[in-house]
């Protein structure tokens, strides 16, 4: 009888090992390549990733050239699936800032005021201004989502209008198509 258990546990536990092995091999094609190949926008120039490597993949980072920009601005954007709240989406401030990257930065960052409701291409979100801790620079925080797949977007800079300079990036065809990629929209 003890035998027989154990050989039954064995086998249930190949089969489990099979079928898992059998899903992956099956999905894993579904899942769109990583390339961070993506010729910038017009203005723009692309980045080496700037933070360190987390539980996300890597996504775009853009510096925006002097000739478009009148101070220092990169912008970064990735995808983060299967991370949004599935049923509310990026609807308020808390949910931003736990979806955003941050954590990631080395400066503390300070809210200016409250976060706005956005939509991007027709995906809704949030977005919110913080002063950074050297006083001098502004960050620009965009979450939205598509279902739970969420696009996380952080803007970094000293100029004026930075969050439509930001907006003016993440909405243009290149880093459009991308996201569109990876959210399989």
């Amino acid at each position: 009888m003890r035998k027989r258990i154990i050989l039954n546990f064995i086998l249930l536990f190949m089969f489990t090992f099979g079928a898992s092995q059998a899903i992956t091999y099956l999905i894993a094609p579904l899942v769109p390549p990583i390339d961070v190949d993506v010729s910038p926008p017009a203005g723009w120039k692309s980045s080496d990733w700037p933070f360190l490597k987390d539980q996300f993949p890597a996504g775009l980072a853009f510096d925006c050239l002097q000739s478009e920009c009148s101070g220092e601005l990169r912008v970064t954007v990735r995808t983060k699936i299967g991370f949004c709240n599935c049923v509310t989406g990026v609807s308020d401030d808390e949910e931003l800032e736990r979806v955003s990257d941050l954590d990631l930065l080395s400066m503390r960052s300070i809210p200016v005021g409250a976060g706005r409701d956005i939509s991007i291409r027709g995906l809704k979100g949030r977005i919110r201004l913080y002063s950074l801790q050297d006083e001098v620079r502004f960050l620009t925080s965009i979450a939205y989502n598509n279902q739970c797949d969420v696009v996380v977007v952080t803007g970094i800079g000293t100029i004026d209008h930075l969050e439509e300079k930001v907006k003016s990036i993440i909405t243009s065809n290149q880093v459009y198509n991308w996201v569109s990629k990876r959210l399989r929209l």
